[in-house]
């Protein structure tokens, strides 16, 4: 897996972000996704529910990068691993 192809995939759990403690089916999947707009580089975080349904994303004025995904992602849960995707 490549954070070069501009998007990765994390299993997560246990969040620590307080809207996120309250949803009635828990956030299991991170897509995180490097946008670019102009001569600004964003890192998005977009998350997934249990249940299929999709949750608030954030966006970062951030590089793409392991570091900067990780870092964020543990402000908003205890628990992150990547996801190995196949297709």
């Amino acid at each position: 897996m490549s954070y070069k192809n501009n998007i990765v995939f994390f299993n997560v759990s246990g969040p620590l972000y307080e809207p996120y403690q309250k949803l009635d089916s828990p956030i299991v999947r991170c897509a995180a996704k490097k946008i670019q707009i102009e001569s600004v580089s964003l890192l998005n975080l977009e998350f997934l529910q249990e249940d299929g349904t999709e949750e608030q994303s954030f966006s970062f004025e951030l590089g793409f990068s392991k570091k900067n995904i990780e870092q964020e992602l543990g402000k908003l849960f205890k628990n992150f691993s990547l996801q190995i995707v196949t297709s």
